[in-house]
């Protein structure tokens, strides 16, 4: 969950891996609260899974190293 614009909030949308609002919305930021509050263990549990994921595949330090040498052979 987050309370940000910009490439993080992509990503959190990307990965379907939480909740966002838009940059100093409190009350944006509050409804995403409420929203995660009454997920139910599994579908929390999904959006953890998710991330992970998400952060092995794009992040993940041999996966940028071998996407850095695709890119200067």
């Amino acid at each position: 969950m987050g309370s940000l614009d910009g490439e993080a909030a992509r990503i959190i949308s990307e990965a379907n891996a939480g909740l966002s609002s838009q940059a100093e919305d409190y009350i944006a930021l509050a409804d995403c609260i409420r929203k995660m509050y009454h997920l139910s263990e599994e579908e929390r549990k999904l959006l953890g899974r998710n991330a992970r994921n998400y952060f092995v595949k794009e992040f993940e330090r041999e996966n940028l190293l071998n996407e850095l040498e695709l890119i200067l052979s």
